[in-house]
């Protein structure tokens, strides 16, 4: 999360939201950001609330941004750096407004709660899981957590350009935490395929153990680039082969009691791998971590 200069974070006035907020915060200081909290209400909401109310919808809308930019002032008004943040009370689609404000002011990361608009812990909510997806930024999302800080972060990389920016932004954060940084490829190695399974080099022994020995290399290779930035980090890496992915990819970050997962959300196909949008919210949903989404360069916005 290096050079960031405009954070967006979003309220739903929830605790889970608050501990957004808070996050965002503590990123906003230390990189001398400035913040936009938004509260977005949907326009089909104000629909409902202007069905049973007498007042024109000028006046409704007034006196409902009023409120909320209230709310969300008391919200954040104890955090540190809260009294810097500009609040936007928004009434419309709130992916969409999320996406114009982003593409407006130039957006470096935007920061959700992980939970929706409940205190629940069971998966991220619609607006989350689509921000993960499309949001055209980097997206970070907050699970409750005993602690603020990220103290084991862990990346998960397939070796593309993609993942090659999701490390750059895990060994930046790895730094400014001091924390633990694991570097994790779990890969679908040849033999798993059904073709493979028959007897033949490529499901001999000196071939598997040759093209493990080979991802060692890779990922010493991928590593390379970052020599200087993580001499003073404790870095481990792992190899994981396994024929269910994601599955592999959540029991690691399990394992590893990790406080945030950093990754590409469009990678590399084929037997290294495939992370996908969909591949993060399958992680956001199952972990019990943070996540921090980025986009690749080639990345194009359908809604």
């Amino acid at each position: 999360m290096n050079n960031l200069k405009k954070i967006l974070v979003g309220t739903d006035l929830t605790k889970n939201s608050t501990l957004a907020l808070k996050q965002a915060f503590r990123l906003a200081e230390w990189h001398q950001a400035k913040v936009d909290v938004f509260h977005i209400i949907h326009s089909e909401v104000f629909e409902d609330i202007n069905q049973i109310t007498k007042v024109s919808k000028r006046e409704l809308k007034a006196n409902l941004i009023e409120d909320l930019k209230a709310k969300v002032l008391r919200q954040i008004g104890k955090m540190k750096g809260g009294d810097k943040a500009k609040i936007h009370v928004l009434i419309g689609n709130p992916f969409k407004c999320i996406v114009d404000h982003i593409n407006k002011k130039n957006i470096d990361l935007l920061v959700m709660g992980a939970n929706g608009t409940t205190d629940s812990n069971d998966g991220p909510g619609g607006l989350a899981s689509q921000c993960v997806r499309k949001a055209p930024t980097k997206t970070l999302l907050i699970r409750p957590a005993k602690d603020k800080s990220f103290k084991k972060v862990v990346a998960m990389i397939d070796f593309s350009k993609t993942s090659a920016k999701a490390l750059e932004q895990a060994v930046h954060l790895a730094k400014l935490e001091n924390a633990e940084l694991h570097v994790v490829n779990v890969y679908l190695a040849p033999w798993h395929i059904v073709h493979y399974r028959v007897p033949n080099s490529k499901s001999s022994p000196a071939y598997r153990k040759q093209f493990v020995e080979d991802l060692e290399v890779e990922m010493s290779s991928f590593l390379k680039p970052f020599k200087d930035d993580i001499t003073d980090i404790n870095v481990t890496t792992h190899l994981i082969d396994s024929s269910e992915l994601k599955l592999a990819m959540l029991r690691t970050i399990t394992e590893l009691e990790a406080d945030i997962v950093v990754m590409g959300t469009t990678g590399r196909t084929g037997f290294l791998g495939m992370f996908t949008g969909t591949t993060a919210e399958h992680l956001m949903k199952s972990s019990p971590c943070s996540l921090l989404a980025v986009k690749a360069d080639t990345f194009s916005l359908s809604v």
